[in-house]
């Protein structure tokens, strides 16, 4: 929740968790002035309806994604250590070293040309220290996502590779979004929109047939892939996406993103985290990062924008170029979805 200060004018991020009562005194952390903060509708939890999700609708992708994996126990963990301030280096490299396969493809990332270390990096303790938490605990989330469903059969025309690109491209972009305007946790929402679309490879898995015309339905009447959806199936990939992360008992500021997307004016908490995931979306899509089966590119939605310039008053156009040169590159030097899907 953003707070602006009557006093001094200065904006900042206020915990949701420190909202524990109806009205709340905090302090602004610039002038010290105290201030008043009454909790609202905003600040409520939803009820399920609220998520505006049909009973219809819920039965029919329930019945679905029953069959899906449970979420890896890599990532379980390594989420756990994301928001704690007492995580240590040597936790995150003994989750990592616990799984084969992401101790290698995390040796080779920190080992490619992307850092160009002139002596090879040989233990994901070094791979830490060297490259830092974030970024090896990145790669070990992606790699771990992907592995769920990369050897699940695809039958339809969706381009998967195009499709994790463009995931990866929003989640370094929201990522760089969340760090500029001081908004949520980098970590997280880095998580957050690296799953945004995640309803899509569901689709892909288990209504394929359905998948093929929502495509083609799309390019042919130039409409947006969810609408396609809407008018092929009658539910859309962020309610999908959003149901599979609460069977994976993902937290709520992880999927609340997710559902919310394409909808930020209508989440009614995480609203500034929405609006990051929301902009890197686009922002990829604009960028021709990958590619997510949409050939319509909306502009960002005022009410995000707004919200991000709060904390951020000089974002622009060309703030955006920077975040989409700086995703392009950190994706190709360091070959970060080769080593991630391989």
């Amino acid at each position: 929740m953003i707070i602006k200060c009557p006093k001094c004018g200065k904006s900042f991020m206020l915990n949701d968790a420190l909202l524990k009562n109806n009205v709340t005194q905090i302090f602004c952390p610039n002038c010290n002035n105290k201030i008043v903060v009454e909790k609202n509708k905003e600040d409520q939890k939803p009820t399920e309806n609220e998520y505006q999700i049909p009973k219809e609708k819920l039965d029919k992708i329930l019945t679905k994604i029953e069959d899906l994996p449970t979420l890896p126990i890599v990532i379980q963990r390594i989420l756990q250590l994301i928001n704690d301030p007492k995580a240590t280096t040597k936790q995150i490299g003994s989750i990592i070293t616990s799984d084969q396969s992401l101790t290698a493809k995390t040796l080779k990332l920190v080992n490619s040309a992307f850092y160009g270390f002139s002596k090879k990096i040989t233990t994901v303790d070094q791979a830490i220290v060297i490259i830092g938490f974030n970024a090896v605990k990145n790669l070990a989330i992606s790699a771990s996502l992907f592995d769920i469903f990369k050897n699940m059969n695809q039958k339809s025309g969706f381009d998967r590779y195009g499709f994790w690109t463009h995931c990866v491209g929003a989640a370094f972009i929201s990522k760089q979004i969340s760090e500029d305007t001081r908004i949520g946790n980098p970590g997280e929402i880095f998580v957050s929109a690296l799953l945004h679309d995640i309803g899509k490879i569901v689709l892909d898995i288990y209504f394929p047939d359905e998948m093929n015309k929502i495509l083609y339905n799309a390019n042919n009447k130039n409409i947006s892939f969810i609408q396609s959806e809407e008018e092929i199936l009658g539910f859309t990939h962020p309610e999908v996406g959003f149901l599979l992360c609460r069977k994976w008992n993902l937290p709520e500021n992880l999927y609340i993103p997710i559902r919310y997307h394409h909808h930020p004016n209508k989440a009614i908490k995480y609203e500034s985290i929405v609006a990051i995931v929301h902009a890197a979306n686009i922002i990829a899509k604009a960028g021709n990062i990958g590619y997510d089966g949409d050939s319509v590119t909306p502009k960002i939605s005022t009410h995000a924008w707004n919200l991000l310039k709060q904390t951020k008053p000089d974002l622009s156009t060309e703030t955006i170029k920077i975040y989409i040169d700086s995703a392009i590159h950190h994706i190709e030097a360091s070959d970060f979805l080769k080593v991630a899907i391989s």
